[in-house]
């Protein structure tokens, strides 16, 4: 499971540590955004809340377990948000995607409505990790917060 030894210098010091149980939660994208919205300064919320919500979704879709946990370490400068979850693939995750998802079809110019979600989490993020722990992976994104917590 995620846990408070993550380190990011380009952060600062580690100055708080949540972690919160997922495992058998009836609405973990919902919850994961209320301990968001509980934990973190207003300013932050939105872009953080967003990150959860989709690396929750991600867990909830692409593995059998779903989301375990959810950890939401506050730094000097920014957040990391950490879902794990019980499948130890860290290849299924791809690695920092470059651009949006492309339109299915030649000629389509609609954007497919799957696939956005790791976009978006990198949007708001500088970096995002991949790490097996505990017969499962953990992601993490961090996001540096314009003045701090």
């Amino acid at each position: 499971m995620p846990s408070a030894d993550i380190a990011y210098p380009p952060l600062g010091a580690l100055m708080d540590h949540h972690a919160f149980d997922l495992d058998g939660v009836r609405a973990p994208q919902q919850v994961a955004r209320e301990k968001v919205r509980e934990t973190c300064s207003k300013g932050a919320q939105d872009d953080i809340a967003l990150v959860a919500s989709e690396l929750v979704g991600n867990a909830l879709q692409h593995t059998d377990d779903g989301p375990l946990e959810l950890t939401l370490d506050i730094y000097q400068r920014g957040m990391a948000v950490g879902v794990a979850d019980g499948d130890p693939d860290v290849t299924a995750v791809p690695v920092r995607p470059a651009q949006p998802p492309a339109p299915a079809g030649a000629g389509d110019k609609d954007i497919p409505e799957g696939g956005r979600g790791l976009f978006l989490v990198d949007l708001c993020s500088t970096e995002r990790t991949v790490e097996q722990r505990h017969g499962g992976k953990v992601i993490t994104a961090f996001i540096p917060l314009a003045g701090g917590r």
